[in-house]
């Protein structure tokens, strides 16, 4: 059994309305942690987060991220990987009910990362959240607690109930994103006790480790800074609690007013995208077969704010663990009613009264009954359970045999679930049009250069590779593949020159993109004289990075092909401006003007000795930039 273990919270009043009185305080919630903390590596914990499909390390940084996956571990919560997942689109009536981008319902690739609208990028009711490798790790428990508090819904909701369910959904994973996942989680010098909102911080990701690795001395200096987020949690969770409840007993909004975060918005936003869906037949078919009311879902408002008193205070007090086998037949219940909904919607793009339709329907139910029969038994009737991945893929055959039925595109993305825990080939090979299509984006003179064949080849191995299940854009992630597959000798010289191709590719393209003040603000000074004596300042732009490449390579990315003819590497300059990308070659003047600003040297010390023609290309193409004071 793997447990982690609070202090049990005393008993309370199932009628109390003050939420101080059912939650621990700020000093409790930061004692907890920090006795966490100090047990040491928990036994056997780590081993189911190794089975859920993302990182260990995102799961572990702060004790509550621990505890929130532990807990949606419990209902045996996972992840699929976001790369090798196909959106099933949704059919037009189903679609949101506002335009929020002009792709329609399914995700697309631009620059290499496959992009998502805001509020249909994510399903309050879905049995698996999506690892997307591009967000950053505080996303993981935050989608766990999103399935740990299910979903509310009932065949005759009103889009206020389903607004109000939306919101108290957002409550929990909110507040514990911007303070319960805040108390002693690493931060770097700039950003300690700040919240990021949206700003993503790369030594902020670094300095992550699993909680127990902090030591009595760190967690001392960082207590004050714990019980400010311990406090600011309970005071957000007694605000949001209270305006939920106020929108259940009067039927009109109550959104909170002077603070960064609209949550009444945010599930105004979200009932509007997914009402279509959630009313469709397709989603009540599925949810009236496969799913519990009280177990998987909540048709009673009140239930469901029980239901988010009861997962706070578990999260916030006591003993959460579950054994792995346990857990693996949790998930592959999951798994079971996730792949139920796909065949679902997919049916929606049949025609109403369709031979088609009659085909598919008379061949796919008596599946469907099979696989939700297991579904409601497998939790009680251990002898079934142990059939949960043989009901799985009986219904994946089931699919494939009526699969001529459906558009193509429907038809090929229904069994690309994306699951890296169970027959990972299987779902790679299923997943590897998109995963195709995404490095020919992100990288395309690499891929022209292992050919379509050898793209896939490639596609496949580096889906099952550790480079593909780490963090960071898909472009760095199959440059490191290539280089690892270089560095073991299984290249041939043009895959060689296509590893070196996509190392350049994913250099040139990554973060930052933007230097904003340049743009807006930097000047080309009238004179050389005027750049060395006026007052300002004389900075490199923000999305200046330097690289050195093997000759054949810079020659190959610039045309020229005198370079080839070099023995040493070429260095190579880029920055973005405007959205372009610009390329240099870095020869020993302009390096010697970079070098000199970058160390910081006073202007006057250097100015004179370098090369003016040198200077004014970079200041003209804005490698370099000049922001003068004012007169």
């Amino acid at each position: 059994m793997s447990k982690l273990s609070f202090p049990d919270l005393p008993a309370h009043d199932s009628q109390e309305a003050d939420v101080r009185q059912w939650l621990p305080d700020a000093e409790a919630i930061v004692d907890a942690c920090e006795a966490l903390a100090a047990a040491g590596e928990p036994a056997g914990v780590e081993s189911v987060f190794e089975e859920m499909g993302a990182p260990k390390l995102d799961m572990t940084v702060t004790a509550l991220s621990a505890r929130a996956a532990l807990q949606a571990a419990e209902e045996g919560r996972a992840f699929y990987h976001h790369e090798l997942r196909e959106r099933v689109a949704m059919p037009e009536d189903q679609a949101p009910e506002i335009a929020v981008w002009e792709a329609g319902t399914v995700p697309v690739w631009n620059q290499g990362i496959l992009e998502e609208p805001k509020y249909f990028s994510f399903f309050l009711d879905t049995p698996f959240p999506a690892f997307n490798p591009n967000h950053r790790r505080k996303w993981r428990p935050h989608e766990l607690i999103h399935g740990s508090m299910k979903f509310f819904w009932h065949p005759q909701m009103t889009r206020f109930e389903m607004y109000v369910g939306s919101r108290i959904n957002e409550l929990l994973p909110v507040v514990h994103w911007y303070s319960f996942d805040e108390i002693y989680r690493p931060r770097c010098p700039e950003h300690r006790g700040e919240q990021l909102y949206q700003e993503y911080c790369g030594e902020c990701e670094a300095a992550a480790k699993p909680y127990w690795e902090t030591t009595p001395e760190w967690r001392a200096t960082q207590r004050a800074q714990a019980l400010t987020w311990a406090e600011r949690g309970i005071a957000h969770f007694e605000r949001e609690w209270n305006a939920c409840m106020a929108e259940i007993q009067s039927g009109d909004l109550h959104p909170i007013e002077g603070y960064k975060l609209d949550s009444s918005s945010d599930a105004i936003g979200y009932m509007r995208s997914h009402w279509n869906r959630m009313t469709a037949w397709s989603f009540g078919a599925w949810a009236e077969l496969f799913l519990t009311d009280d177990l998987d879902y909540y048709s009673s408002l009140g239930r469901y704010m029980t239901h988010l008193k009861d997962t706070t205070r578990r999260l916030l007090g006591g003993d959460i663990g579950v054994d792995l086998e346990r857990y693996k037949t949790l998930r592959a219940r999951r798994a079971i009613q996730d792949l139920a909904y796909r065949i679902y919607v997919a049916m929606g793009w049949l025609a109403e009264n369709s031979a088609g339709l009659d085909a598919v329907e008379a061949h796919l139910t008596p599946a469907l009954e099979q696989a939700a029969h297991h579904v409601h038994h497998m939790l009680t009737d251990a002898k079934i359970a142990d059939y949960s991945n043989d009901v799985l893929r009986d219904l994946l055959q089931a699919f494939e045999r009526v699969q001529g039925h459906f558009p193509d595109e429907i038809a090929n993305s229904v069994a690309a679930l994306g699951y890296q825990w169970w027959e990972p080939e299987q779902f790679a090979h299923a997943g590897l049009a998109q995963l195709h299509t995404g490095l020919r984006d992100a990288l395309p003179s690499a891929a022209d250069i292992l050919g379509d064949h050898g793209l896939d080849q490639h596609a496949q191995k580096f889906a099952l590779s550790e480079p593909f299940r780490a963090h960071g854009r898909l472009a760095e992630r199959f440059a490191d593949y290539l280089a690892a597959e270089a560095a073991a000798g299984t290249l041939d010289a043009d895959e060689q020159f296509a590893a070196e191709l996509a190392k350049f590719e994913a250099w040139a393209t990554r973060a930052p993109r933007e230097d904003r003040v340049a743009e807006l603000f930097a000047s080309i000074p009238n004179s050389f004289d005027e750049l060395a004596i006026r007052p300002g300042t004389v900075r490199l732009n923000e999305t200046l990075t330097r690289q050195r490449f093997p000759a054949d390579i810079a020659a190959a990315i610039t045309g020229d092909p005198q370079l080839a003819e070099q023995d040493e590497d070429v260095e190579l300059g880029r920055i973005f401006l405007r959205g372009e990308l610009r390329l240099m070659l870095v020869d020993v003047e302009e390096a010697k003007i970079f070098d000199a600003i970058e160390s910081g040297q006073p202007r006057c010390d250097w100015v004179d000795a370098i090369d003016i023609d040198s200077m004014a290309a970079l200041l003209e193409n804005g490698f370099v930039i000049w922001l003068p004071e004012p007169f």
